[in-house]
């Protein structure tokens, strides 16, 4: 698959882990930091911290450690977020500085949104979302393209989680693989992607950019 028009496209992750981002990054070569990147993320908690401007965002005051010194996962309770990658130490200065980080991309991606050129946003099922009803992928959808009108939400979901999800959210059923590599389904990602491309081109035209 040539997917070179792919790569002049804005895909910016929502979740619900890292797995998106590792794809995005395989396609478009971009690295800039999002907000939801390494992050993961309940699907409510997409719009709280978008709706917060990320000004608290894992607030080191009330974060929860697990792990040892070096390897940390830490989660913030106020969002249900949890972060398995960036914070290696206790030190305050440390964690100071990766809350700075993961803030500093909220604000990116903010900007981003104010940009006029289009987005593809794009969230992948989690079983942090195994509760979650298929109203909520519909309002944040709605909410996503009521702040940002130029853009495709494309979800990423096993089957048996989309069920009555209107065509128009742009679900696309998708089979995480029980048991597979972290990074695997590469064909069904670039399916699924290049189908959201071609979604935003037909609504939006070929002015989307890196």
């Amino acid at each position: 698959m040539h997917l070179g028009w792919v790569m002049r496209s804005r895909f910016i992750s929502l979740g619900a882990d890292c797995q998106p981002v590792h794809h995005i990054q395989r396609l478009t070569k971009i690295t800039t930091m999002m907000p939801f990147d390494w992050l993961t993320t309940p699907i409510a908690s997409v719009r709280a911290l978008i709706e917060s401007a990320f000004r608290d965002m894992l607030a080191p005051e009330r974060l929860l450690w697990d792990g040892v010194e070096g390897d940390w996962r830490v989660t913030d309770p106020k969002y249900g977020v949890s972060c398995n990658h960036h914070f290696k130490s206790r030190a305050p200065n440390e964690v100071k500085t990766v809350v700075a980080a993961f803030r500093r991309s909220g604000e990116a991606l903010l900007e981003l949104i104010e940009d006029p050129d289009p987005i593809i946003f794009v969230r992948k099922w989690h079983p942090v979302d195994a509760g979650a009803e298929a109203s909520e992928i519909q309002c944040l959808h709605a909410f996503l393209t009521g702040m940002k009108p130029n853009s495709v939400t494309l979800f990423l979901h096993p089957e048996e989680a989309v069920d009555n999800v209107v065509d128009a959210n742009f679900v696309r059923r998708f089979n995480p693989g029980i048991g597979e590599d972290w990074i695997g389904n590469v064909a069904l990602y670039d399916e699924n992607f290049a189908f959201a491309r071609g979604i935003c081109g037909d609504l939006f035209g070929d002015r989307g950019g890196l």
